[in-house]
């Protein structure tokens, strides 16, 4: 699965939580953070402890452990916003569909403690889809447009697309 870089600056609590909530949500398998971590042990000539129990966690449980034990104090709008351009992506190469997108952005939103106005934007936008879908108002063509742009602006800046 193609994922966007995280910033080089990021520090690690918050590309924990990052991978932390996307896994909790269903947008990453447990290996995305065992990849990460094992990228940290090879970047680090002394990685922190918390880093090899994530890379050797055998499962997504230990795993998500391991993720919630790095310490510090992560930036969870940072992550979010990661989360939510990766939706983004996601839903534009149509490897979601625009139900899905908005309602794991949902969750993202909430979990993340995201600005409440990003939350109510996505429940608008899933009442639209919901009214395309019965052909009552819209099309989804156009909703899923709005959902790109919506995702697109409560992303911006947050990262770049990987190569």
């Amino acid at each position: 699965m193609t994922q966007r870089r995280l910033p080089a600056d990021a520090d690690q609590a918050t590309v924990a939580s990052y991978y932390l909530t996307g896994i909790a949500t269903g947008l990453f398998a447990f290996d995305c953070a065992k990849n990460w971590a094992f990228s940290v042990i090879d970047a680090l000539d002394a990685p922190p402890v918390e880093v090899i129990e994530i890379a050797t966690a055998r499962d997504r449980d230990a795993v998500m452990e391991a993720l919630r034990a790095m310490p510090g104090d992560a930036n969870e709008e940072d992550a979010g916003r990661w989360l939510l351009a990766h939706i983004h992506d996601r839903l534009a190469s149509a490897r979601l569909t625009p139900i899905e997108a908005v309602e794991v952005a949902q969750r993202v939103v909430q979990s993340m403690g995201l600005p409440g106005d990003i939350g109510i934007q996505l429940m608008l936008l899933d009442d639209a889809l919901e009214l395309a879908i019965h052909g009552t108002f819209g099309s989804v063509q156009d909703i899923s447009r709005d959902v790109l742009a919506v995702l697109a602006d409560h992303s911006r800046g947050a990262i770049s697309p990987s190569t």
